[in-house]
């Protein structure tokens, strides 16, 4: 019975996963087909980026976009496909109705995210379009590009357009933190960090893995006839691996929900985060990024984590009202 609703939840949850992958895998490979030599994102369908749509190009194109949608940028501008393996055009802009390319914070479902904004010039005034681009990691659209990512996005489509990137706002600032900045505590919100909620989930689906391979080796057994063992033998491994995977898989879901969390708490624990506010330390709270500076590379991070770690607190002074204690 365990078994079965094992299964009764694992297999409808991965298969719509695998539909909507797949769907939206047909659609960037159709449209980068189209157009080769053009910047294609794919786009997640929001409420901010369908009310965008519906000021620019109608109810038609705010419809067509709610089951996602890819945007392919070229010299010429941008046009917007929906669809599979079949796509549809369903807007068109041209580089002169766009008056200007920049980053804003929207909210989505449960949290904020960077979005890639173009105001259109239209005959009642302008509008605004945010489009939500999906992170180049994650699965079926759950997780939503970085602060970092954007950028990258938005350099790439300025340079097709011939606009050169430094006339556009800096999101970030260059200068070195000051030692305030950098010895700064924040307080992290109360519950399992984001961190500790993905490790969990990876160890999780890791330990489920572990649990079917496991039974490999009786499996050959069998086979070869050298045991015959009772069928009820692979029941345990069956149910620990699936029920762990779908767990840890559960787990891994709410990940961005605690991610927005902590983002409308003040600060970040990822370096991709939202680089408009620190990134703590998740183990001591310790800022190792104050807001506003550039994203930490690999081994800035990992070289920051193990200073603020290795003090341990000594001669840093928390903020007024913030926990003493570690």
């Amino acid at each position: 019975m365990v078994a079965l609703i094992c299964l009764a939840i694992v297999v409808p949850l991965v298969a719509y996963v695998l539909v909507v992958r797949w769907r939206a895998d047909a659609r960037f490979d159709a449209v980068t087909a189209l157009w080769p030599s053009a910047y294609v994102v794919e786009g997640i369908s929001c409420d901010p980026t369908t009310a965008g749509l519906f000021a620019v190009g109608g109810a038609e194109a705010s419809v067509r976009s709610k089951k996602g949608f890819a945007v392919a940028f070229d010299p010429d501008g941008a046009r917007f496909y929906s669809g599979g393996r079949h796509v549809i055009e369903f807007l068109r802009l041209t580089w002169s109705e766009v008056e200007s390319i920049g980053i804003e914070t929207v909210q989505v479902p449960s949290r904020q995210a960077t979005a890639l904004e173009l105001t259109v010039a239209r005959d009642d005034g302008p509008a605004k379009l945010p489009i939500v681009i999906k992170a180049t990691r994650g699965v079926s659209g759950f997780r939503y590009s970085s602060p970092v990512e954007t950028d990258k996005h938005l350099k790439a489509i300025l340079s097709l357009r011939g606009t050169t990137p430094e006339t556009v706002r800096p999101v970030v600032r260059s200068e070195t933190p000051t030692d305030a900045q950098a010895s700064a505590r924040g307080t992290l919100a109360p519950g399992v960090t984001s961190v500790g909620m993905t490790r969990f989930s990876l160890i999780a689906i890791l330990a489920g893995l572990l649990a079917l391979l496991a039974m490999l080796p009786f499996g050959i057994l069998t086979w070869t006839g050298v045991w015959s063992p009772p069928g009820v033998f692979f029941l345990p491994f069956i149910l620990v691996g699936i029920g762990v995977m779908t767990v840890g898989r559960m787990v891994g879901l709410f990940v961005p929900m605690r991610e927005s969390a902590e983002l409308r708490a003040g600060y970040t624990l990822s370096r991709d985060g939202d680089t408009n506010v620190d990134q703590l330390d998740p183990k001591t709270g310790y800022v190792i990024r104050p807001a506003g500076h550039p994203a930490l590379t690999r081994d800035e991070e990992k070289s920051a984590l193990l200073r603020v770690r290795a003090s341990g607190g000594i001669g840093i002074r928390p903020p007024m009202g913030a926990d003493e204690k570690l």
